[in-house]
Parts: C-alpha cells; structure tokens; sequence
C-alpha cells in the first residue's frame, strides 16, 4: 500500500508539472536577418538565431537612406524598365542590409499620393539588388494590386526607399512604439500552419492613435490568416521589432541631377580629347 500511495504522489506531481503554465523563454527563433548579426549573448547555429533576453538586438548595419540611392531606383526604372537597357548600381563598399523600394504618384492639384507599387525583403541583400528592388517594384508582378508603372506618369511619381535597421526581439506585444518601430509577427494557427507579416515604422505611424493590440490585429490581417485572432495567439507569437531610415526623391529632383551627371560626362569627355591632342 505505501508504494501504491508513493506511486500516486510522483504521478500527481508529474501532471501539476506538465500542465502547470511556466513562463519558460522559447530559444528557437527564425525571425529576421541572419547575416552579419551583432550578437552579445545570442549564439548562431544553422542560420537560426537562440536568445534568452527580451529585446536583444540580434542584428544592425551601418547603411542609411539617402537621397543618392534613389537615383539608381529612377535610372532602372527609366532605362531598364522602359527602355530595356541593363543598369547596374556599383556597390564600392560591398554594404548588405535589408531594403524596400516604393514608388508614389502624386495627384493633380492636390497633396494626396497614392501607392503604384512596393517591393523588397527583410533579409539583408547586396546593395547593388536595390536595381532589380525597383524594377520588381514598378511591375505587375511585384502586387496583384498595382499594375505596370507607364512613361506617362514619370512626371508626378516619386520614390521612397526604407532600410530597416536595430533589429530586437521582443517577448511582450505591447513592447513597442507606434511611428518609431517596425513590427514583425510569425506565428501558427492550430493546426501548425505558419503565417508572417510585417509593418514598416511609416505604416504604424498611420494607426499611431490605435493600441498596440489593435496594430498587430490589422498587421496579423495582411499575412492571409483567416481565423479567429486570440490574445493568446498574439501572446504566442515570435515578435521583432525595428526601426528604419527613409529618403525619397521626386521625379523632378531626379531629372535635374540626371542634367548634372550629363553635363559633368561631356566635361570630363572634352577634358580626356583635348589631353590626347
């Protein structure tokens, strides 16, 4: 009888132990860049990165927006998206980080824009990609819900290239400040199937007088997930917040530095003529 009861003890134990809710860190996290990653107490291991600590910056770069790296963005979409002529952006520096390119239309006699078309990638990139970022970007196939950018509408468009940066874990939703941070969410559903979505720092900011928990339902919609959104599913969830640099560049802009360029080649040509005379 005293085994029999020592027997039912450990049993009991064992069951309050299983189903009891423990606030165990989850370490198998597959969110986010995987290359170059400033890692303090993160360790690397088949391209997956292991953290304990909340907001643990696992990765950052040193590459920031400019205005300079939305011209090669114009000259693809001029010359190689138009014109079919192969344009190549010469990354010196060999810089990798992740980017996206978006191309806005302005309306006539008005300050409203609207977007024709988006395109990029979370994970880092060759710099010299941000060519094949744009052209992607103004087609079809980029977004089923934006068509072909047209010659015709060169003179109202505008584009803004994003580089996210200061990647950080974070293991509480609310953990995070619209307008100044990005969001990533990866999660399940109940029957295992993954789903992901991202939302720039420039798309929180448009949602900035909403709650965090309202922000990520509406960030949770443009992953295709389809059932009912749980606060234990968004508790569930692998979170990466960001931050990122901006700069855009009007067509306009673009033309008058495309006359400088111009001008600066023949310069330079008449220079090199009259060296070998």
């Amino acid at each position: 009888m005293k085994v029999k009861k020592k027997l039912f003890v450990l049993g009991s134990l064992l069951v309050n132990l299983a189903t009891s809710n423990h606030n165990f860190p989850d370490p198998h996290v597959t969110v986010g860049p995987t290359e170059n990653a400033h890692m303090t107490t993160t360790t690397q291991n088949n391209n997956k990165f292991f953290f304990q600590d909340s907001r643990e910056v696992f990765y950052s770069h040193k590459v920031n927006a400019t205005k300079s790296l939305c011209i090669p963005c114009f000259d693809a979409l001029l010359h190689q998206h138009f014109r079919k002529k192969k344009v190549h952006f010469d990354n010196k520096d060999k810089l990798r980080c992740p980017l996206f390119v978006r191309w806005e239309k302005d309306f006539i006699d008005s300050d409203t824009k609207f977007v024709r078309g988006l395109a990029g990638t979370m994970e880092p990139v060759d710099l010299e990609k941000i060519v094949d970022i744009a052209i992607k970007s103004a087609s079809f196939g980029s977004d089923l819900a934006y068509y072909d950018i047209m010659e015709h509408e060169l003179r109202r468009l505008r584009v803004i290239i994003t580089i996210p940066n200061h990647f950080e874990s974070i293991s509480d939703y609310q953990d995070w400040q619209p307008a100044l941070h990005g969001i990533k969410i990866n999660f399940k559903n109940n029957i295992g199937k993954e789903y992901s979505a991202v939302f720039m720092p420039e798309d929180t900011e448009c949602h900035k007088n909403e709650s965090n928990e309202d922000i990520i339902r509406t960030v949770v919609s443009k992953s295709g997930f389809r059932g009912s959104l749980t606060l234990k599913l968004i508790q569930n969830s692998t979170m990466v917040r960001f931050q990122s640099s901006t700069a855009q560049l009007t067509f306009e802009e673009y033309r008058q530095f495309a006359k400088e360029r111009s001008k600066a080649k023949k310069t330079t040509s008449t220079s090199k003529c009259k060296v070998k005379k």
